[in-house]
């Protein structure tokens, strides 16, 4: 009995300390002890954030990444599945949340900008994702979507029906494709560059203009239109001058 009054004394504590400061100054062990509050109704959560932690490397960034894998609930001592759950629905709100952002306060795509909205999109680290931006006619950002309807760690695949439909149920004039190479690897595949030419005749003929289709590698970002581009006219001249690739390279 002492030792519930002890936990629970502490817990008024520390969410007294939260309404007044928020998560400022906190510790990760301390900002995930008080989450896990929601899990456990009763007793110290101070162990088994230290656990979880532990188990993710010390980052509440793994933690989250983490939580879409249910082993952690057999690997980490005293986590159950409820509690992984609880993780892996949190890190699937805060997604949702970035998204909705974006259409809640639009703001138009551009070369300053478009690494900004890709990082509050977010990638997975162990598989592919194909998302797509669909925007309006000054390029303001309608909404974000995730098309993936199955992935792996080196491939990814969608629909031409689910590109369609995601095209126009938002009204979309602009839309720009985007995916990741989780392994960093720094290369536009023949499947790349054949996507991004059906897509582009499709949604050409949906009068709605394919922006690009870019892939992130890492820190680094490739553009598979620049690149189809490019490829077309050494076909048709080459002797191009070097300055003209610069112009594509840097309007895609």
């Amino acid at each position: 009995m002492g030792n519930d009054n002890i936990h629970k004394n502490h817990r008024q504590r520390m969410r007294a300390k939260f309404n007044e400061t928020g998560f400022n100054g906190w510790s990760d062990y301390e900002i995930l002890e008080y989450m896990l509050y929601n899990v456990y109704r009763q007793g110290d959560t101070n162990p088994v954030a230290h656990e979880i932690l532990r188990y993710s490397g010390g980052s509440i960034v793994n933690v989250m990444r983490n939580a879409r894998d249910f082993t952690m609930a057999e690997n980490v001592k005293n986590v159950g599945e409820s509690a992984v759950l609880f993780l892996r629905s949190l890190k699937e709100f805060i997604d949702y949340y970035r998204r909705e952002e974006l259409e809640y306060e639009p703001r138009r795509l551009d070369v300053e900008n478009l690494a900004n909205i890709i990082n509050i999109i977010g990638f997975e680290l162990d598989r592919e994702d194909i998302l797509m931006i669909c925007m309006d006619r000054f390029m303001n950002v309608k909404s974000i979507t995730n098309i993936t309807e199955q992935s792996g760690p080196r491939y990814a695949y969608t629909s031409t029906e689910k590109i369609f439909r995601t095209a126009t149920m938002s009204g979309a004039k602009y839309v720009m494709l985007v995916h990741n190479h989780p392994d960093g690897k720094k290369e536009i595949s023949h499947d790349d560059i054949e996507m991004t030419l059906h897509v582009d005749n499709m949604l050409s003929a949906m009068d709605i203009m394919l922006v690009d289709h870019m892939v992130i590698c890492g820190k680094d970002v490739l553009s598979v239109k620049s690149r189809v581009v490019k490829e077309e006219m050494q076909k048709a001249q080459e002797n191009l001058p070097e300055d003209m690739y610069y112009e594509f390279e840097r309007f895609f």
